[in-house]
């Protein structure tokens, strides 16, 4: 959605509708992608939306809980080009106008309904995918911290329960959703210790150091230790390797 010039391919997966339209678009991506040096993109989305009121609406596949192997196909065409795809936002944003670059989005739903609110995850998962980045978005019946900062979710859940073994990738700490309610530093912080592997900056170098001192500060004073980041450093060193 950043290249804007005439001969980038502008294909929205509101527009997908089949397994191999799904391949195509992430194979010509990818190729895309690669040629300017990109090794990572940040898609497929796999929240659902039926609703044309959400922020989410047109971009997402249609048919809902046929996004995971939509997404799984075009997730194989980005990576047969050498790059990387991170499907997002996990646990789901709810099919709601709540937009996280400007709120904090609210997800009313209790344990036992998380199966079927995230079940396009668990049927993305069995591919195996090396990424995938989490929601800015409040479940408060199950947690009092939104997914990104919550270790119930990326950790318990994702990692423990749904046996995601790749990188965990924070959506844009910048966000209102998140910098509204905590200091960059802290966030990020918070987001390590929950199970993150990667903390993103859109466009903010600023907040990027500052959150580097922070993490420095923490390994001082025993708030993290080294043998977590090294867990986080080898799922990153190995994300980096060209998939088999």
């Amino acid at each position: 959605s950043r290249l804007k010039g005439p001969d980038f391919i502008k294909t929205g997966q509101r527009e997908i509708e089949t397994i191999d339209e799904a391949y195509q678009v992430g194979l010509k991506r990818g190729q895309e992608l690669s040629q300017l040096g990109i090794n990572m993109n940040f898609a497929p989305v796999l929240d659902t939306a039926k609703n044309p009121e959400s922020f989410m609406f047109e971009r997402v596949f249609p048919g809902g809980s046929e996004a995971a192997p939509l997404a799984t196909a075009m997730a194989k065409g980005m990576q047969e080009a050498g790059v990387i795809p991170v499907a997002k936002h996990f646990p789901g944003h709810d099919d709601t106008s709540d937009d996280s670059h400007f709120t904090l989005p609210t997800v009313s739903i209790k344990n036992d309904e998380l199966p079927n609110f995230t079940r396009t995850f668990p049927d993305y998962l069995k591919a195996e995918p090396r990424a995938m980045m989490t929601a800015h978005v409040l479940f408060p019946e199950i947690d009092s911290y939104p997914a990104t900062l919550s270790r119930f979710f990326l950790t318990d859940y994702l990692r423990n329960e749904l046996g995601f073994a790749g990188v965990i990738v924070t959506d844009d700490m910048s966000m209102d959703a998140i910098d509204s309610q905590w200091s960059t530093p802290e966030a990020t912080l918070m987001s390590l210790k929950a199970g993150a592997d990667l903390i993103l900056f859109a466009a903010e170098p600023d907040l990027a150091v500052g959150a580097l001192e922070r993490l420095e500060s923490a390994l001082e004073n025993g708030e993290v230790s080294e043998a977590e980041l090294a867990e986080k450093n080898i799922r990153v060193d190995t994300l980096r390797q060209p998939k088999e």
